[in-house]
């Protein structure tokens, strides 16, 4: 077990002591001190917006307290995922959207579409985060780095919600109806929720560079 303030090796050291590294209480390195995310504990509306609050404005309690659970971690991505990409189609119903050539088949198709390139692009932010971990020799496993994107996934709906109103008030501006700059207006907000969601996760990789994953932990202990 290490300290997850320092990295220092700690087993075999009283839990009621402290790390003799940094002074950090032992007892706040162990996976139980972490009671998880409000998603964590419970799934509800509520705990999800909790959640996004946390990671937004919040994010060193929210790192602090984060449960390295895959399957609630997995849940949350999906459901925020969907959300997103839900905002981003049903945009596409506004009038102004509708005006520059929308059609009604467009919601399901670009749902479909949006989902999968916000999926693809999370994957590509876990898979880097599981590289430089390992070239760190961080304890980025693949429960943390899930954990991480999950929660920073609130940073797609952002995006998503700037899609939206791109279409919806950009379509209204004289200067870019009928121009390529409305798609710029479109577009940029999605670059923009990508960008919030990379430094949400860049936050978590380091807050949780040392975490003590229970799983990890128990495969070691096995061998």
């Amino acid at each position: 077990m290490l300290c997850e303030q320092c990295g220092y090796a700690l087993d075999g050291l009283p839990a009621s002591g402290a790390c003799p590294e940094c002074g950090r209480a032992i007892a706040r390195s162990r996976p139980e001190s972490r009671p998880g995310s409000p998603w964590q504990r419970r799934a509800s509306w509520g705990a999800l917006l909790g959640t996004w609050w946390g990671v937004l404005a919040r994010r060193e309690a929210l790192w602090g307290g984060v449960s390295i659970e895959a399957r609630s971690a997995a849940t949350l991505l999906l459901v925020t995922l969907a959300l997103a990409s839900a905002t981003m189609a049903l945009s596409t119903l506004a009038p102004t959207a509708a005006a520059h050539g929308a059609r009604w088949w467009y919601p399901p198709i670009f749902f479909v579409i949006s989902w999968f390139v916000l999926l693809a692009l999370t994957s590509i932010e876990f898979t880097g985060m599981r590289f430089f971990g390992r070239r760190r020799r961080w304890r980025t496993t693949p429960g943390v780095a899930l954990v991480i994107c999950a929660h920073a996934s609130v940073g797609w709906l952002i995006g998503g919600m700037g899609v939206a109103l791109g279409w919806i008030v950009g379509g209204n501006l004289p200067g870019l109806t009928g121009s390529g700059l409305l798609w710029m207006a479109v577009f940029a907000p999605f670059i923009g929720g990508m960008v919030v969601f990379s430094l949400l996760a860049g936050s978590g990789f380091h807050a949780l560079r040392f975490v003590n994953d229970p799983a990890h932990r128990a495969a070691e202990d096995s061998l």
